[in-house]
């Protein structure tokens, strides 16, 4: 019986998943792309303790998510910003620090880059 209660106790603790790391969502999404939330998440290296949303508005306009890892120049708001300003654009980086805080909002990217299009032309024509 006692081998049986110490196999129980084991498998539960085999089951249960330990991490130190932060889960945050992970993609590159532009305006056209649709990518399911149940395949965005990513469990962190155990020293990340941020998660970034990378926003660029340009020509072609994407989203970036991922792990604040300062061991990989992609995850840096530097990096990011001249690949956006390259394409021609600017980006906005944020970050935050809980569990998958770095989700998705309720507007879709054609939407938010349909608003700023229309924002910017309707500033210009008053100017």
């Amino acid at each position: 019986m006692a081998k049986v209660v110490i196999f129980a106790v084991a498998l539960f603790l085999a089951l249960l998943e330990k991490s130190d790391g932060i889960e945050c969502y992970r993609l590159t999404q532009n305006s056209q792309d649709y990518v399911p939330i149940a395949n965005q998440r990513f469990q962190c290296p155990p020293y990340v303790g941020q998660c970034f949303k990378f926003v660029c508005m340009g020509v072609n306009p994407y989203i970036s998510k991922g792990c604040v890892d300062y061991n990989d120049p992609q995850s840096q708001a530097e990096t990011l910003r001249a690949q956006c300003a390259g394409r021609p654009g600017y980006g906005s980086y944020y970050t935050c620090g809980n569990n998958r805080c770095n989700s998705a909002s309720a507007y879709s990217l054609s939407f938010v880059a349909l608003f700023l299009a229309l924002l910017s032309s309707w500033k210009s024509s008053i100017l």
